[in-house]
């Protein structure tokens, strides 16, 4: 759906300097570009939804960057968007931006004061499945698949770094550190660039820890550390704005292995903000416009990607088919385990509606079959059409297209 508005309809904000180029951004209820379009699936019994913006140059054939965008917490997808407006600048990368919605609170894998995982959903699992549905809905590249955050958005980028590596290229966090008590549980497949920004002064995730995060030089320091990064560069970005009290220092960790550079952006007197965000949608202590963080991110995220073996080893963890397809009585669903885990099926319409679910709390390694004969949960023949087959196990999510005929 084309959104169109007139400039007549619209409230200058400022203008910004990005890499040299000024870029006037515009503030509406709705921004002047290119499509947005909506998305929703079940997904561990509850009903995840998305919106999904397409850049000008988005076409069948286009083979595009996605870039997921999560939002903090108490808020959702819609404030996410009109606070960083990460689109705006990704319609001129030619990057499809994302913006999820968190059933509550995204699970960063915090635990409760009892020890305990604070909100059991299987976030990291939904982005996968996210991966797959996009992929069977646009025409995205698979190796140039990213993830950023404000806040806990960012807290969820960073453990997508750990636990989702082999499917995410490259993640960004602002005001969003590293959370302590998930550390155990990361154990990333691949050395991955990391980009963090964090103000000084803010007061909301210190940028010294807490005892519930890790401090910003922690987190800086766990992700060259394990990319084995040599070199160290800092620079101060220039005070384009010394209206809003806070500098930018630029510290750039390279000679990475396997090109996986770390960078770090220090807004000296920054607050809890996205800089260039929308101070109308969200204030929380300074916030820096010397710089614009979707656009540093596009710049970072260019020189990031998986390779082809990493893409084609994911599709290859759990091997998947489903024949014949199309069918018109039965289906048969074939998979094999490289290793013991549980086993979700869940068969979803074209409106992604879940209308079949197949559980196995167990299945050992090996090869395993089942079968769908076009009935729901109650036992009812479905319509003919399009359906899609989700195979979920413990670390693994892909999707199947299949054509039910009555």
């Amino acid at each position: 759906h084309s959104i169109h508005t007139s400039l007549s309809s619209v409230k200058l904000l400022r203008m910004i300097v990005f890499g040299g180029i000024f870029v006037i951004l515009f503030l509406t209820s709705e921004v002047a570009i290119a499509q947005v379009e909506s998305g929703a699936f079940d997904f561990d019994g509850n009903n995840r939804n998305y919106k999904v913006w397409l850049p000008d140059n988005y076409s069948e054939t286009a083979n595009l960057p996605v870039v997921f965008n999560l939002h903090p917490l108490l808020y959702d997808a819609q404030f996410e968007t009109g606070y960083t407006r990460m689109h705006v600048v990704a319609d001129t990368f030619g990057y499809i931006i994302v913006y999820p919605n968190a059933v509550d609170e995204w699970n960063t894998g915090a635990l409760n004061s009892s020890g305990e995982i604070k909100w059991d959903v299987d976030d990291v699992g939904f982005i996968s499945a996210l991966i797959d549905t996009l992929d069977n809905r646009y025409s995205i590249d698979l190796e140039r698949i990213y993830a950023c955050g404000f806040s806990a958005g960012g807290f969820m980028a960073l453990r997508l770094a750990c636990e989702l590596g082999h499917r995410i290229a490259a993640v960004a966090s602002v005001g969003g550190t590293m959370i302590i008590s998930n550390m155990a549980n990361c154990n990333p497949t691949r050395n991955i660039p990391v980009l963090l920004i964090h103000g000084t002064d803010d007061q909301t995730v210190p940028i010294g820890g807490d005892g519930y995060t890790y401090s910003a030089d922690q987190t800086i320091d766990y992700w060259i550390d394990y990319n084995n990064c040599v070199e160290t560069i800092s620079t101060n970005l220039e005070d384009l704005d010394p209206e809003d009290n806070c500098t930018v220092e630029k510290i750039s960790y390279t000679s990475c292995d396997y090109n996986c550079n770390v960078l770090y952006y220090k807004v000296h007197g920054g607050g809890h903000a996205w800089p260039g965000g929308n101070e109308a949608k969200y204030s929380n202590g300074n916030l820096n416009m010397d710089m614009n963080a979707g656009y540093e991110m596009m710049k970072f995220f260019n020189d990031a990607q998986l390779t082809p073996a990493s893409v084609e080893s994911h599709k290859f963890d759990v091997i998947f088919n489903t024949y014949p397809n199309p069918f018109d009585t039965e289906i048969t669903i074939s998979f094999q385990l490289q290793k013991a885990s549980k086993v979700k099926l869940r068969v979803y319409n074209s409106t992604g509606q879940e209308i079949r679910t197949f559980l196995f709390p167990n299945r050992n390694a090996g090869t395993h079959t089942i079968y769908w004969d076009g009935t729901n949960n109650s036992g009812e023949y479905v319509s003919g059409g399009l359906y899609m087959i989700c195979l979920s196990t413990s670390d693994f999510h892909t999707t199947r297209k299949v054509i039910f005929i009555r």
